[in-house]
């Protein structure tokens, strides 16, 4: 069994993406049903603890994400040379990564023009992860680019010599 480390860090990556988003998703959720609920009932627990895992630490979440696109990138790009899906997706976080950093290092409020770019980044990145995962060399075919890697190594696969079980058994 082999391990593709690309791959795993992939994963990893599409995990703490989900982490990044889950800040909103649990505010949305809360800012709904929070009022109604009672103070000591299991919504207001349960809400505490993913409040503290997921918006407190949205910043880390962030974080990790950036340090695992690095590494899956530079996995993938050495293994199977460019992909454009990977790369707007991966384009896509650097500049929302910038955008937070910049954000959180000078204390910007949640409100502004710069948040509503960071929202809107967030869609387009999940946009581009769904593009990345489904269609991961449409864009290199849309524009004519050869792939490289993995549809070579296919290839070459397909070119082997193969034998009937009849010549297997002589």
């Amino acid at each position: 069994m082999t391990i593709n480390f690309g791959e795993l860090f992939g994963w990893l990556l599409f995990i703490t993406l989900t982490g990044t988003l889950m800040n909103y998703g649990i505010k949305f959720v809360n800012k709904q049903f929070g009022k109604n609920a009672a103070p000591d009932s299991f919504y207001k627990k349960s809400m505490k603890v993913l409040t503290t895992v997921f918006v407190r630490n949205h910043k880390y979440f962030g974080l990790m994400a950036v340090v695992l696109l690095l590494i899956h990138l530079t996995i993938q790009f050495l293994t199977y040379g460019p992909n454009l899906t990977g790369g707007l997706a991966a384009s896509l976080l650097l500049v929302q990564a910038i955008l937070g950093w910049n954000a959180n290092s000078k204390k910007k409020p949640r409100k502004g023009a710069w948040f509503m770019i960071h929202r809107s980044i967030a869609v387009l990145i999940v946009a581009a992860v769904i593009l990345h995962l489904t269609l991961p060399y449409s864009l290199n075919a849309l524009i004519g680019q050869k792939t490289t890697g993995q549809s070579e190594k296919i290839s070459e696969t397909a070119d082997l010599q193969t034998f009937t079980l009849e010549e297997l058994s002589t």
